[in-house]
């Protein structure tokens, strides 16, 4: 559905919608991520604490939708951007439905009912995509994509408030704020600058050039982050939990519980980027529409960057499970650092270089904040290293191989046979990742073995 309606709107469209969303992930940062995840590691007390983090919510969300108006109605005097107005006013409704999901959603993850979150959220994401299908059709242009994510997001509130049944009684006393806000103040933050660094170089751009290229630069962006994203959202919410009760029954987590799934992670995720920056042209111009063109080119560039991203954002749910807030705080401040910096260097150059420059730091931001987070687990450096330099290898083999087959005439890049040279490129990949990971070496032996024991 989101092809379809990239076919119907407009990049300047997706430009202005970039720029509503930039503004509200600023304000909802602390409700739908620092609360739900300090409910799931809250054990004691919990329906008491519930109330008052969902006064907490309450209070977030009144200061965020006079926040909404405010800017609201600075883009009103803007040439151009008068629509934003509007665009915050619908905005607000999703701001003010956020806090009665907080609780449910809490409860479910804490006690692993991921079932029923899964349904949950598939049929919200199902409704909020045929809204927004269904507006674009209807011609609402940029407001369409706002309509989908407020409808999505009422669809959760319902869904998960069906399935636990609690009353929605917040609780404003100012000590139950005053504890909320003690308790969570370093993950705040931390969210905050999370989101600081994704929101505020958006709102720096969306000044610095035409509705149009932040169209081209935030639509690159969504497409290479989808994969990352939706494997991420899945991965945290899993992992947090597990990972919360591991360290309550034993004490502490122990190095391989967390260095398996991230060599995994980072094999898939390079494995996976690859080929998605191999194909960008075809991709985009056959499924999106030539009016995306431009898009291609700042997709590739973005895709080198998604496999370290990977690993840093997994290892956000250690962190999270093992009380390391200090070190969250420090990764965040260095990302938001970097992501900054990148920004106001970028802003005073041309488009062109706006990629380059804003991938080139996000890159630097990661593998700085990856080494904090390592050094926190206490895992020694050498595994990371060695697992960083294993994937690089294989992905500049696999790489190098793709592009001898293309140009040597073995494959052409022309027409069907593209799909043919993606096809080999992910194959070498694959026999790459199983020669050089003793991991996966090792776990097809003993899947081998242990089918030969069941034949015998």
């Amino acid at each position: 559905m989101t092809i379809v309606v990239m076919r119907w709107l407009t990049p300047a469209d997706y430009g202005l919608s970039a720029t509503v969303f930039a503004t509200v992930a600023l304000l909802t940062a602390f409700s739908e991520y620092v609360l739900i995840n300090q409910l799931v590691r809250h054990t004691h007390s919990i329906g008491s604490m519930q109330r008052a983090y969902e006064g907490f919510a309450v209070v977030l969300a009144l200061i965020s939708v006079v926040v909404l108006l405010t800017v609201g109605a600075y883009y009103g005097s803007q040439t151009g951007k008068e629509s934003l107005q509007t665009g915050m006013l619908l905005i607000c409704l999703l701001v003010l439905v956020l806090p009665l999901r907080i609780g449910p959603e809490a409860h479910l993850l804490r006690t692993l009912q991921y079932g029923i979150q899964v349904k949950v959220t598939l049929s919200a994401s199902v409704a909020g995509a045929v809204m927004t299908l269904i507006a674009a059709a209807a011609g609402a242009g940029f407001l369409a994509l706002l309509l989908g994510p407020l409808v999505k997001e009422i669809a959760l509130c319902a869904g998960y408030r069906l399935r636990v049944q609690t009353a929605f009684l917040p609780k404003f006393s100012i000590p139950r704020l005053h504890l909320v806000l003690q308790r969570s103040k370093r993950l705040m933050l931390s969210e905050f600058l999370v989101h600081a660094g994704a929101a505020l170089p958006i709102l720096l751009y969306s000044r610095a050039f035409t509705v149009t290229e932040v169209g081209y630069f935030t639509t690159a962006s969504y497409w290479a982050l989808v994969p990352l994203s939706k494997v991420m959202n899945v991965v945290n919410q899993v992992a947090l939990p597990v990972l919360s009760k591991i360290r309550r029954e034993s004490g502490n987590l122990r190095t391989n519980q967390i260095e398996i799934p991230a060599r995994l992670m980072i094999l898939v995720s390079a494995m996976s980027y690859g080929a998605l920056a191999f194909l960008s042209e075809p991709f985009v111009s056959v499924l999106i529409g030539d009016q995306w063109a431009p898009m291609a080119a700042l997709l590739t560039i973005f895709c080198l960057s998604m496999p370290l991203r990977a690993l840093r954002a997994f290892m956000v749910s250690p962190l999270q499970a093992g009380s390391h807030d200090n070190a969250l705080l420090k990764m965040q401040l260095t990302q938001v650092a970097c992501s900054w910096t990148g920004a106001m260097v970028a802003c005073q150059l041309p488009f062109e270089a706006l990629t380059p420059i804003h991938v080139a730091m996000a890159i630097t931001g990661a593998c700085s904040a990856i080494l904090i987070g390592w050094r926190a687990l206490a895992i020694p450096k050498s595994v990371l290293l060695h697992m960083i330099l294993k994937t690089l290898f294989i992905v500049a083999f696999a790489t190098a191989a793709a592009l001898a087959l293309g140009q040597s005439g073995v494959i052409a890049r022309e027409g069907i046979l593209k799909i043919i040279q993606a096809s080999t490129y992910v194959l070498i990949f694959i026999i790459g990742a199983i020669l050089i990971d003793p991991m996966i070496r090792e776990g097809l032996k003993s899947r081998i073995a242990n089918r030969r024991r069941v034949v015998s």
